[in-house]
């Protein structure tokens, strides 16, 4: 199946802004960042860790809006039952495991992950984009792994409303239009339309219908575009 571009900014005019979404405001700790953020994986958790040490506010968990105390999470019911305390991980809302990989990384024995970060720049970029790393709970990360969006016979639902099933993870309602033009970002800005097929796309168009455009979803850009990770699906001249 072909994957299928879609222009989505003429979508996000004009909607009713709900509050959602975690800002980084300590601009001064990603100084000297290239223009395209970044370099790698490692750079971008280094820069973003410092800066949610240095958030004037606590900062919540993205996905189930749970209170950090640094990089733990004390309290938070999340509905996961597991005997691991929860700690905070930076999630790739699009999975780095489904990126587009050299064709020379598809058939090698061990990780292909790690054979493209080795071969590919495309790829370190993209893993490193800011605009796809949230602070997530380690229970939700791990449930979520590698699923995509999508239909699919849910198997567990936690009880700040995201669901997994055998091979999907659909974020909470209100979260899942901030997840769908953060994959259009990525499809946009480093995979040239290859990464989302005719039926994802579908699906995210829906939602970010369905889950207009927020303030707190624009003041995050705003944070992230001063950091060399502008969001292209976050039309920053339409708010103030």
């Amino acid at each position: 199946m072909q994957p299928l571009k879609i222009e989505l900014s003429w979508v996000f005019q004009g909607f009713a802004k709900i509050s959602l979404g975690i800002v980084f405001q300590a601009t001064e700790v990603l100084a000297g960042l290239s223009a395209r953020g970044p370099a790698n994986f490692e750079q971008a958790k280094t820069y973003l860790n410092r800066a949610l040490n240095k958030a004037p506010e606590s900062p919540k968990t993205w996905y189930c809006g749970c209170t950090l105390q640094g990089h733990k999470v004390p309290k938070c019911d999340t509905g996961i039952n597991s005997k691991k305390p929860l700690t905070l991980e930076w999630d790739h809302v699009v999975p780095a495991a489904l990126f587009p990989k050299p064709d020379s990384c598809l058939h090698i024995d061990g990780s292909s992950r790690m054979c493209a970060r080795k071969r590919s720049q495309v790829f370190r970029y993209a893993e490193a984009d800011l605009v796809n790393l949230v602070p997530a709970e380690s229970q939700v990360n791990q449930l979520k792994s590698s699923k995509s969006p999508g239909l699919d016979e849910t198997t567990f639902k936690a009880r700040c409303g995201f669901e997994v099933g055998v091979t999907r993870f659909n974020p909470p309602l209100q979260k899942r239009g901030d997840v769908a033009r953060i994959w259009f970002h990525m499809n946009k800005k480093h995979f040239d339309g290859k990464l989302i097929n005719l039926g994802l796309s579908a699906l995210l168009f829906k939602w970010s219908l369905e889950d207009p455009i927020s303030e707190e979803e624009t003041k995050r850009a705003k944070d992230l575009a001063k950091l060399g990770s502008p969001h292209l699906y976050v039309p920053l001249q339409d708010f103030k």
